[in-house]
């Protein structure tokens, strides 16, 4: 039985119905089948953003809904009640939208978020150390910059890297500048999005700012 949501406006709730609309009919049908199999719902993703459900708290001259988070978030719940695994892709999805949103610049902002915000493009977000999943500002990775590049380098000690996607059009890659002070650099994959896992690079351009949370 759906929940009744308190919703600051009236387009809210229509969101909110827009979104029960394509979790019943794009959603539901899909979801057993493709948890069983492990099939990716590519898809599935593009059908949310083509309806502005991955934009929303994002401003409506890159694509965005212009929404508040009270708003999102619910479009999120909404979702992960039939499809957990999509309602997490999203929300991961979405921040990996927003180092390139608060400190990309124009032109990168114009060229990569309205396809990313649309659902054409997919995005992850990258975190150096295995354990940084649950505590990001503890990670001991450092940003180093070249004239061609800004690239993070792990800490000796913690080799591992860990991804939130792999077939992604877009990374956010997580380091820190200062202790406590993680920032975010969002970055363009180096390959097309049906490249293979194995093959995958990333390239950070060299125009790529950082922000401070």
């Amino acid at each position: 039985m759906p929940v009744e949501r308190l919703l600051p406006t009236e387009e809210a709730h229509e969101l909110i119905e827009l979104t029960r609309r394509i979790v019943d009919e794009q959603m539901r049908p899909r979801v057993d089948d493709a948890e069983r199999t492990g099939t990716f719902p590519r898809e599935v993703f593009r059908t949310l953003g083509r309806a502005g459900l991955l934009g929303l708290p994002y401003e409506p001259e890159y694509g965005g809904g212009g929404q508040p988070y009270e708003v999102y978030l619910q479009v999120v719940e909404e979702i992960a009640t039939v499809w957990a695994s999509v309602g997490v892709g999203t929300s991961v999805h979405v921040l990996s939208c927003f180092g390139l949103d608060h400190a990309g610049t124009e032109e990168q902002k114009r060229r990569w978020l309205p396809e990313m915000l649309g659902g054409e493009l997919l995005g992850a977000y990258c975190l150096s150390e295995a354990h940084a999943g649950s505590d990001p500002a503890a990670m001991p990775s450092r940003p180093e910059s070249s004239p061609a590049s800004a690239m993070a380098s792990p800490c000796p000690s913690s080799p591992s890297r860990r991804s939130t996607g792999m077939r992604t059009s877009s990374k956010t890659i997580v380091a820190v500048v200062e202790p406590i002070s993680p920032i975010l650099s969002s970055g363009a994959s180096a390959l097309s999005p049906s490249a293979s896992a194995g093959t995958r690079k990333q390239v950070m351009p060299a125009s790529a700012r950082a922000m401070t949370l």
